[in-house]
């Protein structure tokens, strides 16, 4: 298993370079999705990074973060814990049929810009987490205590 610690600390660095400060909290996603998310994307379009090389490692980087943050404040509370179900890839997971990849959120919209919003991302596993959203059907469940 990879040491979520160390790139979340990574991600914190990173992220404070470009002049944001991220503390676990959900206000922190927005920040990550209007004020890092963008840089990284125009990163790929001048070549300062490609694809593969770059924004990758950037994905890995954020979406960790992006997940230990969904797992602090929502996601543990439903039994979601960090799970490598391919062996390779961490994943968000409670178990083989709940998981969600923040890595592959994150890498996707550092390549396709706001249209895959990690915000939106963030906002849905909510819903997921609690059982509310019906993945079958793509709409919520009335919540039910």
């Amino acid at each position: 298993m990879v040491d979520i610690e160390k790139i979340c600390a990574d991600a914190i660095e990173n992220a404070a370079e470009l002049g944001v400060a991220l503390r676990y909290q959900p206000e922190d996603i927005a920040e990550l999705e209007n004020r890092v998310m963008p840089v990284f994307s125009e990163w790929l379009r001048d070549g300062t990074i490609t694809e593969n090389k770059g924004a990758w490692n950037l994905a890995v980087q954020f979406g960790i973060y992006l997940g230990e943050t969904m797992l602090r404040n929502y996601a543990a509370k439903y039994g979601y814990h960090w799970g490598t179900p391919d062996g390779n890839l961490p994943v968000l997971m409670k178990d083989a049929g709940n998981q969600m990849s923040p890595i592959t959120k994150v890498h996707k919209r550092i390549l396709n810009g706001a249209e895959d919003s990690i915000k939106s991302f963030y906002d849905v596993g909510v819903f997921i987490a609690d059982g509310r959203f019906d993945a079958a059907r793509r709409n919520l469940k009335p919540h039910q205590e």
